[in-house]
């Protein structure tokens, strides 16, 4: 069994922020994040979720708007990130290409969003990047 440090989690209940003005910094004490249903609609949520924390073990954005996805780069940053809920949002496509290299994700739900790409390409994405050493559970429904 994994041994982790003791969770902190950051409820947030206004979907108002103005993310860019922020100057949150929980740099190694937050491990989960809960931003679920909070009407994000742009993904710039996970450029800001990754300057206040570089040990994120668990992020939850499901019960957005979001519709675009990260950056490609969004792997490189988030070096702990082991569980990822983007269920239940709007995004369209690419996003797979956006966690291959995420290379500790175990766990990354999809489900409920409005993929274009077949399983094939889907699969294709997520085994060309270090995510297939690490991804045990992908919902895709």
């Amino acid at each position: 069994m994994l041994a982790y440090p003791k969770p902190r989690v950051c409820e947030c209940v206004t979907p108002t922020w103005k993310l860019s003005q922020s100057k949150f910094n929980f740099s190694i004490s937050l491990s989960i994040l809960d931003l679920s249903q909070k009407n994000f609609m742009s993904s710039l949520i996970f450029q800001w979720v990754s300057n206040i924390s570089f040990n994120l073990f668990e992020l939850d954005l499901s019960g957005n708007r979001m519709v675009d996805s990260p950056s490609n780069c969004y792997g490189i940053v988030m070096k702990s990130l082991e569980v990822l809920d983007l269920s239940d949002n709007r995004l369209k496509g690419g996003v797979f290409k956006s966690f291959m290299n995420v290379c500790t994700l175990r766990s990354l739900d999809l489900s409920e969003n409005n993929f274009a790409e077949d399983l094939q390409t889907i699969l294709q994405n997520i085994s060309s990047g270090c995510v297939r050493n690490s991804l045990q559970v992908l919902y895709l429904s």
